[in-house]
């Protein structure tokens, strides 16, 4: 988040924690891996889920359009 501007990553983290008491109504999985994508404006979140705990792990944050290189 430290390389996205100050208004897009209030943006992201407050998403993120709107979408903490359900999380896989608002993502999607990537496919081909364990992964899950949140898109927030123009950019995407790429994220884990510890389903015990329903933590969520920030993998990646990115422009939308260059998100799915790694991926």
């Amino acid at each position: 988040l430290s390389k996205i501007d100050k208004k897009n990553a209030q943006k992201i983290v407050s998403r993120l924690d709107a979408i903490t008491d359900n999380p896989y109504a608002h993502i999607e999985k990537l496919r081909g891996n364990d992964l899950y994508k949140l898109r927030v404006g123009s950019y995407k979140v790429i994220m884990t889920l510890q389903q015990q705990n329903m933590i969520i792990f920030i993998v990646e944050t990115c422009h939308r359009s260059t998100v799915y290189r790694n991926y």
